[in-house]
C-alpha cells in the first residue's frame, strides 16, 4: 500500500496525462494525493505528507512522464531493508539517456548506488515525523535538507 503524492502548484486539470499514467502503471493498493496549492514546494510536499495514510510514501514531480507498469513496486523495494532511508529513481531524459543527479555518475551498470543526497523528482520513503522545511521559498534545497534530516 502506497501514498503517491504529487506536490504541485498546477491545478489537477493540467495533470491529466500524469494522473492517467499513474493510474494505469501503478500496481497494488494506493492512494493518489495531488496537492495543487499555490505555495512553495516544501509546503506542497508537507500537505501531501500530512494527508498520506500509508506507511510508504512515493513522491513524484508533476513533470514525470512514462512511468512503466509496476514502477511503484520497483522504486519502493529497497525500503524492505531497514538501513535504506530513501530511494530515488534514476531518471532518463527525452532521449533515453541518464539524467543528471546529485552525486550520480551516469553509470547504469549497477542496480543501486549509495548516495547521501537524492534528487526528489521521484522518491520513496517511509512515513515519519520528518517534514520539509517550509522556510525554503519557491523550490530547491528543501529536498537536500530533507535528506539531511533523514540522516540524523
Amino acid at each position: 500500500m502506497y501514498s503517491i503524492v504529487i506536490p504541485t502548484l498546477l491545478p489537477r486539470e493540467q495533470l491529466t496525462e500524469l494522473i492517467e499514467n499513474v493510474k494505469t502503471s501503478t500496481v497494488g493498493k494506493y492512494e493518489l494525493i495531488v496537492t495543487s496549492q499555490k505555495v512553495s514546494a516544501a509546503c506542497n510536499r508537507n500537505i501531501g505528507l500530512n494527508k498520506a495514510k500509508y506507511k510508504i510514501i512515493i513522491m513524484i514531480d508533476d513533470d514525470i512522464r512514462q512511468l512503466p507498469r509496476g514502477w511503484n513496486l520497483e522504486l519502493a523495494a529497497p525500503l524492505s531493508n531497514p538501513q535504506v532511508g530513501m530511494v530515488s529513481a534514476r531518471l532518463l531524459d527525452k532521449n533515453g539517456q541518464p539524467g543528471m543527479m546529485t552525486e550520480f555518475s551516469r553509470d547504469m551498470t549497477t542496480d543501486y548506488v549509495r548516495m547521501t543526497y537524492l534528487p526528489s523528482a521521484c522518491i520513496a520513503f517511509r512515513q515519519s515525523d520528518i517534514r520539509f522545511d517550509e522556510d525554503y521559498i519557491g523550490s530547491g534545497y528543501e529536498d537536500s535538507d530533507f535528506c539531511m534530516q533523514m540522516m540524523q
